[in-house]
């Protein structure tokens, strides 16, 4: 019989342990958003609108290739939340070393192909040929951590899915300061430019992930990775994927619409993407509740579910949903009243500010409309039923953006047209998953 942990949320006040373990998750976040705009920032302040549009000109493609990993790594979670709250300590176990291997081979492998292929993706994307060196150099260099980002969220997922929230958030507050120091250090000290964030960045990933595995390794609980035990189990695999895989390929197909509009940004020029690199900074901070919540939801489904306990996870999705609309409607209020102030934090070019705050000013009023597609898509994953987000993403959003993008937006050629088709697509999405949510028996359905 496992250990009782303190981080099962099967029993209690429900808006109190959702809130209790999205809290850290939601600090988790603020902080990677602080990871990550941290080289804009230093790069914007002591270099310049080009070093910015270089550092941000790959990030939707980083995303869709790395999205699909993570959602494996989602996947392993939502087993182990599942197996948890059944209280089934050998399933945890071998999952726990199956998802190891995967993220070990994952990481390498993608290491290698991303270093190899980016200048090759760089040019589909129709780069700027003004930034393409720059950013050449900096894509190549983050890659080479990239294992160390892979692993990071592969324990962040395996201690959510037992519960605890924390020490992912302790780990990632540590290396986000690392960060900053080193951004500075390596751009303003040495003055290495856009490639002293790269490396900033990849030791920063490198040394988290260091941390995570060596709580893995060294803690006596069901967890505990044993290197002499890291091997693939086929069930726990099969079950990995069976909800991973779905969650992977939703993550790509997102990103990959994301990559098409990013391609469509960089047609208008250095100074656009720069401006769409800062506003997609802001944006970053107003997703940061509704991917908190819909983390949150994920555990809360996956343990109740194990446990047998249906009405429960009903009440839980309706709290969830609530909360995560609610602050996240006022974020984005404050977003889109601050939104220039915001954006000069980035960078102080007055052209890029203006473009930026067109971009925020189409997106943030409806950024409510997504939060309700991430709670539903959080809950219905955690049931295990990842294929039907991922169908409806396909759909929804994916679909529907790349038709903007190829129909729609070369008619009115400007940023905002553009970036319409984010609130469009979020809109279709939530209410396809509402109408699954409340029509079909996904919740009757053994998992």
């Amino acid at each position: 019989m496992m250990r009782k942990s303190n981080g099962t949320l099967t029993t209690g006040v429900i808006w109190k342990q959702l809130l209790i373990f999205a809290i850290p998750i939601l600090i988790s976040n603020l902080f990677q958003q602080i990871y990550n705009m941290t080289d804009v920032i230093v790069v914007g302040n002591f270099v310049g609108p080009h070093a910015v549009a270089a550092v941000g000109s790959s990030s939707s493609l980083i995303n869709m290739i790395v999205g699909f990993f993570l959602g494996l790594s989602a996947g392993a979670g939502v087993i182990i939340a599942q197996y948890y709250g059944a209280k089934d300590k050998e399933s945890v176990e071998k999952t726990v070393h199956t998802a190891v291997m995967v993220s070990i081979i994952s990481g390498v492998i993608l290491m290698a192909i991303g270093m190899f292929l980016a200048p090759w993706l760089l040019v589909v994307m129709q780069t700027p040929p003004e930034i393409m060196e720059h950013a050449t150099e900096y894509l190549r260099i983050y890659f080479c951590g990239i294992i160390g980002v892979i692993i990071y969220n592969l324990g962040s997922g395996i201690l959510r899915g037992i519960g605890d929230s924390l020490r992912p958030l302790l780990f990632l507050i540590f290396t986000v300061f690392l960060n900053v120091v080193l951004d500075l250090w390596f751009v303003a000290g040495f003055g290495w430019g856009v490639a002293g964030v790269g490396w900033a960045t990849t030791v920063s990933q490198l040394l988290s992930a260091g941390f995570i595995v060596l709580l893995l390794v060294r803690t006596n609980d069901v967890y505990k990775v044993r290197f002499n035990q890291i091997r693939i189990h086929p069930t726990q695999l099969a079950r990995i994927f069976r909800v991973g895989l779905p969650t992977g390929l939703q993550s790509v197909i997102i990103s990959f619409s994301n990559v098409i509009i990013q391609s469509s940004v960089n047609t208008f020029g250095a100074t656009a993407v720069a401006a769409v690199v800062a506003a997609s900074k802001v944006d970053g901070f107003v997703y940061m509740p509704m991917a908190s919540f819909g983390i949150a939801i994920t555990t809360f489904v996956g343990q109740n579910i194990g446990a047998k306990q249906f009405d429960r996870v009903k009440e839980g999705i309706k709290v969830c949903m609530i909360m995560s609309v609610g602050i996240t409607i006022l974020i984005a209020v404050f977003v889109t009243g601050f939104d220039k102030q915001i954006l000069q934090l980035f960078v102080n070019d007055t052209e890029v500010v203006k473009y930026g705050s067109y971009v925020i000013r189409v997106i943030a009023p409806t950024y409510f409309i997504f939060a309700i597609t991430d709670t539903l898509s959080g809950a219905i994953r955690g049931g295990g039923k990842a294929h039907i987000p991922m169908l409806i993403t396909l759909i929804m959003l994916c679909g529907v953006r790349i038709l903007w993008i190829l129909l729609v937006a070369p008619l009115y050629r400007d940023l905002r047209m553009v970036h319409l088709c984010y609130p469009i697509s979020w809109t279709l999405s939530a209410v396809a998953l509402l109408w699954y949510h409340y029509k079909s028996k996904w919740l009757n359905t053994e998992v």
